[in-house]
């Protein structure tokens, strides 16, 4: 998937004013080449928060909210196109954007103070509820036969050095892991209506039927915030689009044909955008469905990773040891690329912070990066030892993620409100800004009523 780091017979000479641009792709399958922001995200997204928030979800609130999620899932990649689609006209980065928001406190602006206040505090309280779970699983992984200190070893290095690797080995790494997530989830959901707690038709059209549970706002509250693209996930990924390249490769701005080289990379920008949302849905939906199944008539149920081995002992015993490796598997599989996708866009993140400030924008960013990616890691691991409950602090970090929603909303809206100041030819159509404005709303509306209804 990395096509857009190789050279191309299509490029110009470097004399050329337009040196560097690449004619954007005219087929589905061309286009393919070219998909990776995506995976990128994904191999973040569809992780800790499925695996045990999603989960959770289904077991405690029910089949019921399967609307609800769903909602959720899609509304939030109104936002994700709005910003990544403006970074990559204005070849700005997402922090920059949201300093651009008018309102400053201390010189930069409220919704960027917002952002940098989630990234101290949101990710660090989820990572460690992750982290050692991630150790528990690859301690059954292995057959209890590695011990749980070295299992921890071994993920803070295993997930360190590849997360510190370029971005074209980043996008093709997660595009493996999404694709096993993928494969073993989907898997693992069908098994569930084998089961004699399958189910049924009924069951989904009721879920579907926008129906609201008595109890549990505050959970539906965090699965907001944890599962499909949240706040971090929307900045990722238009850093990710900006590694990528998509903007760089239409060429030099002004220069002849790049209007149309831009609207073809903008199509391959929305082609990324929707293989985004339609693999989360997948995998989302697969892990409440087994939530909402086979462990909502399993009993009480345990905490955090041991979770994840609760439910390949139920398998196990449904479907024998086959059902037992698809849940370990998966369940390894689902935090480990969520803390390798986190890590590899803190290192990211955290330059792109620091590069919008007087005092530390003369920093070696590349130094930056690897000492975040060192220590991030070690806190995380060290935190969710001392700790203890994963799923409170899953909960507890999807919270404030949620909360990070409102600055983004009113970026995106921000952005919205200007596109009339911009070359028609860029302008979001009728009907995008129609959706725009609707995903912004109703994601707007979703939090505030959830706000509401817990108080």
């Amino acid at each position: 998937m990395s096509e857009h780091s190789s050279g191309n017979d299509e490029s110009r000479p470097s004399g050329d004013p337009t040196a560097e641009y690449r004619e954007p792709p005219r087929t589905w399958r061309g286009v393919l080449k070219y998909l990776g922001p995506s995976f990128a995200t994904l191999a973040i997204v569809i992780g800790s928060g499925e695996l045990i928030g999603t989960t959770a979800t289904g077991a405690e609130v029910g089949i019921v909210v399967l609307w609800f999620l769903l909602i959720s899932l899609f509304i939030k990649v109104g936002i994700q196109y709005i910003i990544a689609k403006y970074a990559m006209l204005e070849n700005k980065t997402p922090h920059r954007i949201f300093d651009e928001v008018p309102g400053k406190i201390f010189g930069h602006s409220w919704s960027y103070w917002f952002i940098v206040i989630k990234w101290f505090f949101s990710d660090n309280i989820q990572y460690m509820g992750v982290f050692f779970g991630a150790a528990t699983l690859l301690h059954y992984l292995s057959g209890q036969t590695i011990p749980i200190l070295l299992c921890t070893l071994i993920v803070l290095v295993g997930v360190t050095i590849p997360a510190l690797r370029e971005y074209d080995f980043v996008e093709d790494f997660s595009t493996v892991l999404v694709m096993i997530l993928v494969v073993v989830t989907v898997a693992a959901a069908v098994l569930s209506f084998f089961s004699p707690f399958a189910l049924s038709a009924g069951d989904i059209a009721y879920g579907l039927s926008f129906n609201i549970p008595d109890s549990g706002f505050y959970i539906i509250f965090g699965v907001i915030g944890i599962t499909g693209v949240g706040t971090g996930e929307i900045i990722g990924y238009a850093l990710f689009v900006n590694k990528a390249g998509y903007g760089k490769l239409a060429g030099e701005r002004g220069s002849e044909g790049w209007k149309d080289r831009m609207q073809g990379w903008l199509r391959v920008l929305g082609a990324d955008v929707g293989l985004t949302v339609i693999l989360e849905a997948f995998v989302t939906t697969s892990f409440f469905i087994i939530g909402a199944s086979i462990l909502a008539n399993s009993g009480a149920y345990p905490d955090g990773a041991q979770l994840a081995v609760y439910l390949a002992g139920a398998y196990q015993e449904l479907f024998g040891p086959f059902g037992y490796w698809i849940l370990i598997i998966g369940g390894f599989f689902a935090l480990y690329s969520t803390i390798f996708g986190k890590l590899n866009l803190l290192t990211e993140v955290w330059p792109d912070i620091l590069n919008q400030t007087e005092r530390f924008s003369d920093l070696d960013m590349r130094r930056v990066a690897l000492f975040v990616g060192i220590v991030s890691p070690i806190i995380w691991l060290v935190g969710g030892t001392v700790t203890g409950s994963i799923v409170a602090l899953l909960f507890l970090g999807g919270f404030i993620n949620t909360m990070a929603l409102f600055p983004e909303i009113v970026t995106a809206m921000w952005i919205l409100y200007k596109d009339d100041e911009r070359d028609p030819e860029f302008q979001f159509s009728l009907p995008a800004k129609a959706l725009g404005w609707a995903s912004l709303i109703a994601t707007f509306v979703m939090l505030a009523a959830v706000l509401v209804l817990q108080i």
